[in-house]
């Protein structure tokens, strides 16, 4: 019996100390624009992380692209330090041109498009109305915003969402305006 549990401790160490992060995501602002002419969405990201160890890169994970046209693209990535980039399958690389160190605390912004792979469910309702719905949990969120996916990194979000004067945007927390732009938007 001793051996047995010995070694589901030493699997579970094994398993919390693999899925650790050298980050830790302090706010997320997401602007999100929606439309009916099509299932792209357009995105903006402002992402401010505090660094837990130092770091000479940051990773957020985004679908990239798939065969099926469903991902993101990213854009020009802006924010202090950024020296280049690399962004494969779901994860996006930021290089940082200056090491950080733990404690240092920057914030990425993050243009990006594309048709939603999973976690923003583009649909219809059942009265046959267009509908946008976020369904994130528990790790889908990447495949349509630039986040560290893990249920376990708990941090404030901001998400500014343009869209089609006819929608309702509703979410929890608090709603601090609604603007019309004109132009149906």
């Amino acid at each position: 019996m001793r051996t047995i549990l010995l070694s589901v401790f030493i699997f579970c160490f094994q398993v919390l100390s693999f899925a650790q992060n050298n980050i830790d995501v302090l706010h997320y602002k997401f602007n999100i624009g929606l439309n009916d002419v099509s299932d792209t969405i357009y995105g903006v990201a402002e992402i401010k992380v505090k660094f837990l160890q130092p770091a000479s890169e940051v990773s957020f994970d985004l679908t990239n692209t798939k065969d099926n046209g469903k991902g993101m693209k990213i854009g020009k990535l802006e924010g202090n330090n950024i020296r280049g980039s690399i962004y494969k399958e779901e994860s996006l690389r930021i290089l940082l041109s200056q090491d950080m160190k733990a404690g240092d605390t920057a914030t990425f912004i993050i243009p990006y498009s594309g048709i939603p792979a999973d976690g923003l469910i583009i649909s219809k309702t059942k009265y046959g109305h267009r509908s946008f719905f976020a369904d994130n949990w528990p790790n889908r969120g990447h495949n349509w915003i630039p986040c560290h996916d893990d249920p376990a990194d708990k941090a404030t979000v901001e998400f500014v969402v343009t869209a089609p004067e006819h929608y309702q945007v509703v979410a929890n927390g608090v709603q601090i305006e609604e603007i019309s732009l004109g132009n149906g938007f």
